[in-house]
């Protein structure tokens, strides 16, 4: 059990919830889904500090790293809930955390659920069923959810264009990723490029995803 989980563990004890709710602005699809959370200005300010100052060439040691996790879990601890962040990191307390890494570290590189399955060598129904144990939801429906999110990230914190886009993300055509657009958010590619802010997407992305995007951007079209 890491760190990470034995804090969530002790100081977030599970709130009594109903099934389907609304909690503090996080909204709930049920408890085996994941909370979204809004994003307050003061940890989007923290944040984006951080980043900052990393990048600027400032050394990441133990001590460093443990004066900023402190300091984040205080704005954690001052602007939400227990409710709202035990629903928010539930899903981070696994119950088989060699899987989930593996899941995590490997779901950029597949195209098919059977892919996955045969890098993790694992018969198609095992996979899935050791998945849905673990993240709650069908493999599809996962690997869709991060692939609207890479989408989010590719047309708010890039300029590549839609024919990119489309292309790297395996949609069969920009027409395909229009759909999937407007299925998902109401709107077009382009209405979501152009409107809103970039900050909360940008952001809540993995470093191997933006660097792999950046050696990945050789439109088909």
């Amino acid at each position: 059990m890491t760190a990470f989980t034995v804090w969530v563990t002790f100081f977030l004890p599970p709130p009594p919830i109903s099934q389907t709710s609304t909690i503090g602005g996080g909204k709930i699809v049920d408890l085996q889904r994941i909370v979204t959370l809004p994003l307050k200005p003061v940890i989007l300010e923290f944040l984006q500090n951080l980043v900052s100052v990393l990048s600027c060439g400032v050394p990441y040691t133990s001590l460093y790293h443990s004066i900023k996790r402190t300091e984040f879990l205080i704005y954690l601890r001052s602007y939400y809930s227990s409710s709202e962040l035990f629903g928010f990191f539930r899903n981070a307390i696994s119950s088989d955390p060699d899987f989930r890494r593996q899941v995590e570290a490997n779901y950029l590189h597949v195209r098919t659920i059977s892919d996955f399955a045969d890098m993790l060598c694992m018969t198609l129904s095992t996979f899935q069923r050791k998945f849905r144990r673990e993240f709650h939801v069908p493999v599809g429906e996962w690997l869709a959810d991060r692939k609207a999110e890479r989408l989010l990230y590719l047309l708010k914190g890039t300029s590549f264009d839609l024919c990119e886009i489309s292309s790297y993300l395996d949609f069969a055509s920009p027409s395909h990723m229009g759909s999937f657009c407007r299925r998902r958010w109401g709107k077009s590619p382009r209405e979501i490029r152009h409107g809103g802010t970039t900050s909360q997407f940008v952001m809540g992305l993995s470093v191997e995803f933006q660097t792999d995007i950046k050696k990945n951007n050789t439109s088909t079209c």
